[in-house]
């Protein structure tokens, strides 16, 4: 039993308590404890604030990220090597390149414009084609002055490329065109440089070509009378 006054244990009931004198009937030790406890304040807990979110962490790693695709998609645009090699004395060239998987970057180039939210429809077509190098070789057949071309590839042109590609050959050798819109369409192309008149070249004749160009004119010229051009 405890004094009701100040809780102090007391052993008997008609004892006084001997802490504080009160003579007051004792309590029990369960009622006690429950008033006790009952008189405790409550403790007060305090749940920190949770951090909040902050849109330009977001931002600032969005940004970052943009950088990095960036950066890369340069280095590896960097990394497109052309190495000529020429044999010393022999007057031949030969040519070893090392050039990236094309579509590779193109597809990744996509990528980079989704993430910075860029329009793929324009910037993207105009990247693929500098990176295919349609922008730099300006030619129907490029190389139809160092291979034979098939008939495949030359009948899966348009009349006019065909026209183009025929004409191209007489082109990068420096003749002049009597056809206007032959002679404005060369003008354009970086390559072109007219050295002959129509005459002059003519005058000639086929000792101007090597093999590829006298057998690819030929036989651009045998397949537009076969399909009627």
């Amino acid at each position: 039993m405890y004094c009701e006054k100040c809780g102090t244990i007391i052993e008997s009931n008609n004892q006084p308590c001997p802490r504080c004198g009160y003579s007051g009937q004792p309590i029990e030790a369960t009622s006690y404890t429950h008033q006790a406890s009952s008189d405790k304040s409550p403790v007060n807990f305090q749940i920190p604030d949770q951090k909040k979110w902050n849109p330009l962490v977001n931002i600032i790693a969005g940004i970052l990220i943009a950088v990095f695709l960036l950066a890369t998609v340069g280095i590896i645009l960097l990394t497109e090597v052309k190495f000529t090699a020429y044999e010393q004395g022999s007057g031949t060239a030969n040519k070893a390149e090392t050039t990236i998987g094309k579509e590779v970057i193109a597809d990744f180039v996509k990528e980079v414009n989704v993430v910075l939210g860029v329009n793929t429809n324009s910037n993207t077509e105009q990247m693929e084609n500098e990176i295919s190098g349609e922008a730099d070789t300006e030619f129907i057949f490029q190389d139809s002055n160092s291979r034979f071309l098939e008939e495949d590839e030359i009948r899966a042109l348009s009349k006019e490329n065909i026209r183009y590609a025929r004409n191209e050959i007489y082109a990068r050798l420096g003749r002049e065109f009597s056809d206007e819109q032959l002679q404005e369409y060369f003008n354009e192309k970086s390559w072109y440089a007219p050295k002959y008149s129509v005459k002059e070249f003519d005058s000639l004749g086929d000792s101007v070509f090597n093999e590829y160009e006298l057998y690819n004119k030929n036989l651009i010229s045998k397949i537009e009378k076969e399909m009627g051009y």
